[in-house]
């Protein structure tokens, strides 16, 4: 077993599949570096667990950056930045990306932390770097037409992997369809005076945020909308809704926004779960608990 392991960080790799999560946090005393295998999961194996196990082996870990290329020639030139080591809390965290052949998998992103003096340049800030911790910010609907809203969903769905797999003229009929029930629930609520919101949710640990449909700070019942009212769209509400649940302010109630109800024993899923359903009736909407 040799000394070092030697690890190569090349950010263009990343962008290819529409990542970059390599490279310094924001006050550079981390250094985020993507684990190998380019098809499928990643699994904790070979590279991956030189990595995580190079203090336990007594090996020093040598960070290198690619920067260019040698004249006429496409191999790239590495940069050495200096020892690190993973850091012993976390040592990695797990990102969805997509992979080679343009399918959704998990990767790890290690945590890489400074040996003394190592080369820390603005270059090799991360694009996509991982949250210290959790945020939620709040974002008014009020004044928000449906070209606007439809702009906004895209460009924040192009920015997660989970997405960007499922791009096509089909995925944007149905954000348009999904935004249009959020503008015309605004409006209607708005009537009442209830003030209606978006909120990012960043969680600790990942590079992406998520983005709720129309949360209702006024009756505090957060609404997840989904073009029909089909199983699978059903259960993915569901999914969503109990997963932004833990941000949301204590006391939240959750409801499925969609065309119309959804079958009967759905109903029943979502009545057990304590979970509403609001469809539109007219200009208006019912929500049915």
């Amino acid at each position: 077993m040799t000394p070092n392991v030697f690890v190569y960080s090349d950010p263009r790799a990343g962008l290819i599949n529409g990542y970059d999560f390599d490279g310094w946090n924001e006050d550079r005393t981390l250094f985020y570096y993507t684990g190998e295998g380019r098809a499928g999961s990643q699994t904790m194996r070979e590279g991956n667990k030189a990595i995580l196990d190079h203090s336990a082996d007594g090996r020093a870990l040598r960070l290198f950056v690619a920067e260019g290329f040698e004249p006429k020639s496409k191999t790239a030139r590495q940069r050495y930045l200096g020892e690190f080591k993973v850091d012993e809390l976390r040592p990695f965290d797990v990102e969805e990306a997509l992979d080679s052949n343009g399918e959704l998998r998990s990767v790890f992103v290690f945590r890489l932390r400074p040996v003394g003096d190592v080369l820390a340049r603005s270059r090799e800030d991360s694009q996509d770097p991982i949250a210290a911790e959790t945020s939620v910010e709040n974002y008014e609907l009020n004044g928000q037409g449906l070209e606007q809203l439809v702009e906004q969903i895209e460009v924040e769905m192009l920015r997660t992997p989970s997405s960007m797999h499922l791009m096509s003229e089909r995925l944007t009929i149905v954000v348009r369809r999904e935004a249009a029930m959020v503008l015309a629930l605004r409006d209607f609520l708005g009537t009442n005076g209830q003030r209606i919101v978006r909120h990012r949710i960043r969680p600790q640990g990942q590079a992406f945020s998520l983005m709720t449909d129309a949360y209702d700070a006024s009756g505090g019942i957060l609404y997840e909308a989904k073009s029909d009212a089909t199983r699978q769209s059903v259960r993915m509400a569901i999914g969503q809704m109990l997963d932004y649940q833990r941000f949301m302010p204590a006391g939240t109630r959750l409801a499925l926004l969609v065309p119309v109800l959804p079958a009967l024993d759905l109903q029943d899923l979502c009545r057990s779960l304590g979970i509403g359903i609001c469809v539109p009736n007219g200009k208006k909407f019912e929500t049915y608990w």
